[in-house]
């Protein structure tokens, strides 16, 4: 592993992940890596190479990073905002057999579900860098939203972020008491708008708010 070289870099197809001169974008992605996965995020010694990696990588340059411990092990001091994005199991295990099959991977949906909730358990339970949320991360259950949504929020909390206009951790606080004691849905939508800006229509047609901001 320490002899191991991991690079991330753009090109006209995106990010691409490259292993000691390999390109193994498609290969991290397959149904094979994905099922080692929970094996091998119980040693300290991978963990610590990846956390090492990504440090590494993340502090040359500004970026996104997405995984299970970045706002938590990786980033936990990290001047950005924190997402924890979150969907429920089922609708979890339909997209990714959908990422599959657009690689040409054939799964039942039942075993794709079944491997995602054994990850879950297993990411949650191991003693090193465990699956947890991060204190000041923004939660957003994404179950009935389409991609483009989400990324309409998180651009517009970004935004709010870089003008200065984030939530503070008090107003965080606040917001989440009045939510949870608020039962009208009108009124729990007009919260969540004063938070973050003005929603998409289809947002505040829903029947829940999609986006809570929860303090662990």
């Amino acid at each position: 592993v320490a002899n191991t070289r991991i690079e991330i870099v753009p090109n006209s197809q995106g990010i691409r992940v490259i292993r000691d001169g390999e390109d193994v974008t498609d290969k991290i992605r397959s149904v094979e890596i994905a099922s080692l996965v929970p094996a091998l995020a119980k040693y300290e010694a991978v963990h610590r190479y990846v956390f090492q990696t990504v440090r590494r990588i993340g502090e040359a340059r500004n970026l996104v990073v997405e995984g299970r411990n970045v706002g938590t092990d990786i980033f936990p001091d990290a001047r950005g905002t924190k997402f924890y994005l979150t969907a429920n199991l089922e609708e979890r295990a339909r997209r990714r057999l959908r990422d599959y099959e657009a690689r040409g991977y054939e799964q039942p949906l039942e075993a794709v579900e079944q491997a995602l909730a054994e990850r879950d358990r297993a990411d949650r339970r191991r003693r090193v860098a465990p699956l947890r949320r991060a204190e000041d991360a923004l939660v957003i259950d994404n179950t009935s939203l389409e991609a483009g949504r989400v990324a309409d929020i998180l651009e517009r909390v970004v935004r709010r972020a870089a003008s200065g206009s984030s939530l503070g951790q008090a107003e965080k606080q606040t917001l989440v008491r009045r939510l949870r004691r608020e039962k009208k849905l009108h009124v729990r939508l007009r919260l969540a708008r004063e938070a973050l800006g003005e929603m998409p229509k289809e947002l505040a047609q829903r029947e829940e708010i999609p986006v809570s901001f929860t303090q662990i």
